[in-house]
């Protein structure tokens, strides 16, 4: 929701995110390995204005989206709910976004496919990466 959230950036950028990870993650203490730090170490946390997509959308008069592309490790539900005017007036044709299923966050993905499907959108396809344990996942409004 609409504020200021804390960011929490990591060294290897793609895992940086508003949520933090869980300190006795497998994978986050491999990653950790890899990159030569400590776990106290890995995030630093910057205050960050945030919005959601309804407001984004309102003040800019945005009519349609064709593909909303979510991609904010952990964080997608609440962005997602922060959208549910536009993916309920049907403004939103595709969304598409990551389910994670390693340890090192909470899988929202049960809870994401329900508030979808509430809304009429259905899951068309998931692929699964050829590295690493996530996928993508498109709906599409029905």
């Amino acid at each position: 929701m609409p504020g200021v959230v804390d960011f929490h950036e990591s060294i290897l950028s793609e895992t940086s995110s508003f949520v933090l990870p869980n300190e006795n993650s497998k994978y986050l203490k491999s990653k950790n390995r890899i990159l030569l730090q400590k776990s106290q170490n890995s995030f630093k946390s910057i205050p960050t204005q945030v919005t959601t997509i309804d407001d984004f959308v309102k003040e800019n008069k945005i009519i349609d989206i064709d593909i909303l592309k979510i991609d904010v490790e952990g964080f997608e539900f609440e962005v997602m709910l922060g959208a549910k005017k536009v993916l309920g007036d049907g403004k939103v044709k595709i969304v598409q976004f990551e389910r994670h299923t390693n340890d090192m966050r909470t899988d929202q993905f049960h809870e994401i496919d329900r508030f979808l499907k509430s809304l009429n959108y259905f899951k068309v396809k998931e692929l699964k990466h050829p590295f690493g344990d996530f996928y993508e996942l498109i709906y599409q409004k029905q």
